[in-house]
């Protein structure tokens, strides 16, 4: 019973700190897609969600590295099947965001319909890439 306690609590603290650290990366990733979304939409004038796309396409990029080397301890090599699932699960992230930003601009704007769409595509990376990419099995 101690035995099966312990390794609950041990396996709740490998989560807790694995989805601080992910949220850190995911803090820098939002501040790398904000800033090419603002730079494009606001500075140069791009259309929103084309602006939106590759302000996401960036942060992607960075979060793949970052999470592979830092979060999840991912030594192991590159793996033709990890990037491919990855990327599947960026894509749908990118529809998924691109949805919450089509859909809310209009009412409460592009920003804050950006930043809503960063937080629900966030809990969505994280569970996915999790169980699919990163996982010890």
């Amino acid at each position: 019973m101690c035995m099966e306690y312990s390794t609950k609590v041990a396996m709740l603290s490998a989560f807790k700190n694995r989805f601080i650290r992910f949220c850190i990366v995911g803090a820098i990733n939002t501040g790398i897609d904000l800033a090419v979304f603002s730079l494009l939409f606001y500075g140069l004038g791009a259309a929103l969600l084309a602006a939106n796309s590759i302000g996401f396409v960036a942060a992607v990029i960075n979060s793949y590295l970052l999470n592979k080397i830092w979060t999840f301890d991912d030594a192991s090599e590159h793996s033709p099947r990890r990037m491919g699932m990855f990327v599947l699960i960026a894509l749908a992230g990118l529809g998924l965001s691109n949805l919450v930003v089509y859909l809310l601009a209009g009412s409460i704007g592009p920003l804050p319909a950006k930043l809503l769409a960063i937080a629900v595509v966030m809990v969505w990376n994280f569970g996915m890439t999790r169980k699919f990419v990163f996982s010890k099995n």
